[in-house]
């Protein structure tokens, strides 16, 4: 616009000078206000920036406060799902306190009822397996004989009113065959037995000549110079070791019997038989006898010895266990660690030991060319605790326990079919799918992001173990269960829960002796009762003294059997009237006082 201006002025003639005065008049009106407009938005912009630069400063103090929020709800998020994790596991432990301490210790799946139809007339549905036992009306099979006691016959005569008429007279009696019934009796008493031993002097009736005055020896005595019979030792014997109940009751028994023993007689005479060995030797024999099987299954108890002992801080030692095919090991040890395994099978180079997952077993597996065979109850187990302890996993864990169950019952079938090798193929051929299977579903289940971590934890304990577990798949003859070692511990427990151990080192070692003993006994058909009588009867003959080498072994479990049977097999069985009676014996010696009292 200013161009023009000065087009036109210059085109009338004004001077150049009147020119630049106009044109420079005309800028400042113009740039005036364009300058006022400059400066207010200059002003407005440093306004603008000392907002923004508050707010800026405002976003990261809540920034700062919106991280400092979120890490502290991150935080209290983890924390609630710890705990939550601790109730669950709590709650867990409790339902499995609950079970100890008042449920059924059998694991054994219980059978659904049946269903009984309505009516007179019962019947049962094709899919309703029959109930075992003898059946309504049937025909019984009579009552049992006790064929193998000694028959004692007793005599009843007929009351004094029914060998009178009722006129008043006398009946005639005519006998005809008698009627028979029998019962088993059963008596026990203290006797006082007195053996007189004759004595006598002598003369020769063809030469006269005099010898010394002759005396019949007397009984031998398992205590030398003691009043109690062998009888009596063993009563107490087996009434501690045998049926595990403490010394103080014995004495209550025997008083029953109206025999007044002391505890401290009754403690010194075992002490006494530990020192003599009674029971050592027989329990050295065993445990080499057990040395020789290639497998044998193994466990351990807690058990109390109330003495002090080197390198032993408190009272808790344990009793361990080993069971071969004819014998059963008791160890008491104060350790519980894999050198007892080692001492135990010192001289044995390799062999399968079935066992729980304890770590003692594990330890001695790396160190030894022993193998073990897991125990698949105990993993069974802690399925069971996951499906009571957690609800929600229930039933993924009953889908675990309902495959173990199905795997072991395929293993019974395949060891059933052992002596028959046609028969042992196919189900030692399914036997062995079904571990493939279960082994890819292990896997499979394990590569799962969404696993739960309880669930987890169990497959991968399988996985730990797998090789352990699956050691029956090669070895038929090797159980998938510690039953037996669990079943051998369960009457030292019954000892430990009633008497709580041992106050001695040679009392827990004696019991440790007669546990191996009698569980032996028992594991070959022996009768503990008779075997311990004719034992100590054998060392009462040799002055309270073990049975000399060559005798001693006809005591041995496996040669007492054999001869047993041989004895069974030629002789004749009564089928006479039978009773039975147990006699708890004193042997007096008046001019003796009692040397343990």
């Amino acid at each position: 616009m200013i161009k023009e201006l000065r087009t036109k002025l210059i085109s009338t003639g004004a001077p150049k000078k009147l020119l630049a005065e106009y044109e420079a008049a005309i800028r400042a009106d113009a740039e005036a206000p364009l300058w006022k407009k400059l400066q207010w938005a200059e002003h407005l912009q440093l306004d603008y920036s000392d907002a923004v630069a508050t707010w800026r400063d405002k976003y990261f103090l809540e920034k700062e406060k919106a991280e400092r929020l979120a890490l502290t709800d991150s935080l209290r998020l983890a924390r609630i799902q710890e705990l939550e994790d601790q109730v669950a596991r709590q709650s867990a432990q409790i339902v499995d306190l609950q079970k100890l301490a008042f449920a059924e210790t059998s694991e054994r799946k219980k059978k659904p009822a049946t269903e009984a139809s309505t009516g007179d007339n019962e019947s049962t549905s094709p899919t309703t397996a029959p109930k075992r036992g003898k059946k309504h009306g049937a025909k019984g099979h009579g009552r049992k004989k006790d064929k193998n006691l000694p028959p004692e016959p007793m005599n009843h005569d007929i009351s004094e009113c029914d060998k009178v008429c009722g006129c008043g007279g006398e009946f005639e009696l005519i006998d005809l065959p008698p009627k028979e019934s029998f019962e088993t009796h059963l008596h026990q008493q203290g006797v006082l037995r007195i053996h007189r031993r004759r004595t006598v002097k002598r003369r020769c009736k063809s030469c006269g000549k005099e010898a010394k005055i002759k005396t019949a020896p007397k009984p031998g005595q398992l205590i030398p110079r003691g009043k109690y019979s062998v009888d009596f030792w063993n009563f107490v014997i087996e009434e501690k070791y045998w049926l595990q109940r403490p010394l103080n009751r014995v004495k209550q028994r025997l008083a029953a019997f109206s025999i007044d023993v002391g505890l401290g007689t009754l403690t010194n005479a075992l002490s006494l038989l530990h020192e003599r060995r009674i029971f050592e030797v027989i329990y050295e024999a065993i445990l080499e006898r057990s040395k020789l099987d290639r497998q044998r299954n193994m466990d351990e108890t807690g058990w109390k010895v109330f003495a002090e002992s080197e390198g032993k801080n408190s009272n808790n030692w344990y009793m361990w266990v080993a069971v071969t095919s004819d014998a059963t090991v008791f160890i008491l040890d104060p350790r519980r660690s894999s050198e007892v395994i080692a001492e135990h099978l010192r001289g044995v180079a390799e062999g399968i030991i079935i066992a729980d997952r304890y770590s003692a077993y594990k330890a001695f597996s790396k160190k030894s060319k022993f193998t073990i065979a897991f125990c698949w109850i105990h993993q069974r187990r802690d399925f069971i605790k996951l499906r009571d302890g957690y609800p929600k996993h229930a039933v993924w864990a009953q889908s675990w326990i309902d495959r173990i169950d199905v795997l072991m019952a395929q293993n019974k079938i395949r060891v059933a079919a052992l002596g028959d090798a046609a028969k042992f193929t196919a189900p030692d051929d399914m036997l062995r799918t079904m571990v493939t299977q279960m082994k890819a579903e292990i896997d499979a289940q394990l590569k799962e992001e969404g696993l739960a971590k309880e669930c987890r934890d169990e497959l991968e304990s399988l996985i730990r173990h797998w090789t352990g577990l699956t050691v029956f798949v090669n070895n038929p003859l090797v159980p998938m269960d510690n039953n037996a070692a669990e079943r051998a511990l369960r009457e030292a427990v019954l000892g430990r829960k009633s008497y709580y151990g041992n106050r001695s080192v040679w009392s827990g070692q004696l019991s440790s002796h007669l546990f191996t003993i009698y569980a032996t006994l028992e594991q070959n058909g022996i009768n503990p009762h008779e075997w311990m009588f004719e034992y100590l009867t054998a060392c009462a003959n040799n002055n309270g003294l073990p049975p000399p080498d060559r005798e001693l072994k006809k005591f041995f479990p496996w040669n007492y059997k054999s001869r047993k049977e041989q004895k069974v097999e030629t002789s004749p069985i009564s089928d006479q009237p039978t009773s039975q009676e147990i006699t708890v014996s004193l042997l007096p010696e008046p001019q003796l006082t009692h040397t343990l009292q």
